[in-house]
């Protein structure tokens, strides 16, 4: 994860989202209670 990714997800977090959705492979590997992290076709599988 480079240094513009730390920001996004910290601003996720202070905002308090639920679901933050991305398309972006290096999230797959946080390990974060909230947000939950997924990308679009797995939000569509679970939500639709």
């Amino acid at each position: 994860m480079d240094k513009d990714d730390y920001i996004i997800l910290h601003t996720a977090i202070i905002e308090d989202v639920d679901i933050f959705i991305t398309g972006d492979e290096y999230f797959d590997d946080v390990d974060i209670d909230k947000p939950e992290i997924m990308n679009v076709t797995e939000f569509l599988e679970k939500y639709s």
